[in-house]
C-alpha cells in the first residue's frame, strides 16, 4: 500500500464552498428525512425525563431497543441512494452514474478498482481484541 506523505499533513481540501455543494446537499437531506426524528426524539426523551444519557443502563436499553429500527431506516436510505443517477458536472473530476454501479463496476467508467480486501485471519484478531478490551471495560479493569 502506497503512503501519501501530502495526505497526512494536510487532510482536507481547501477551497470554497461551492465545491462542497453535492454533499452538503446529501448530508442536509439525510439530515431532514431521517436523521432529525431520530434526534428530536431522543432530546424530547431528555426534555421529558424519561432518559438520562449519563446512565449506562438506561443508555444500554436505548442501544437495544433502537438499533435494529434505525439499522433497518440506514438501510432504506442506503438502497435509496445508491439507486439514483448522479448527473455529470462540469469540471468535478467524480464520474457521473449509478453509485452502486460505479463501486461493483469501476472500469465501464475507465475507472481503476481502489478496493482494498482484508485479510480474515487479521479482521478476527482485531475482532477478538474488540471483545476483549469491551468486557475488561465492563468490569473497571482497564
Amino acid at each position: 500500500m502506497e503512503h501519501n506523505d501530502r495526505h497526512a499533513e494536510q487532510p482536507y481540501i481547501i477551497g470554497r464552498s461551492v465545491h462542497n455543494q453535492r454533499i452538503e446537499r446529501w448530508w442536509g437531506f439525510l439530515r431532514q428525512n431521517f436523521g432529525e426524528f431520530w434526534i428530536r426524539l431522543f432530546k424530547d426523551m431528555i426534555e421529558l425525563e424519561v432518559y438520562t444519557p449519563h446512565i449506562a443502563f438506561q443508555y444500554m436499553l436505548l442501544q437495544f431497543c433502537f438499533t435494529e429500527l434505525i439499522r433497518e431506516e440506514l438501510l432504506q436510505v442506503q438502497c435509496m441512494r445508491n439507486k439514483h443517477r448522479s448527473r455529470k458536472i462540469k469540471n468535478v473530476t467524480c464520474p457521473a452514474g449509478i453509485p452502486d454501479v460505479l463501486f461493483k463496476s469501476p472500469a465501464l467508467y475507465g475507472k481503476r478498482d481502489m478496493k482494498m480486501y482484508l485479510n480474515r485471519q487479521i479482521l478476527q484478531q482485531l475482532q477478538n481484541l474488540n471483545t476483549n478490551a469491551r468486557e475488561l471495560n465492563r468490569y473497571g479493569l482497564q
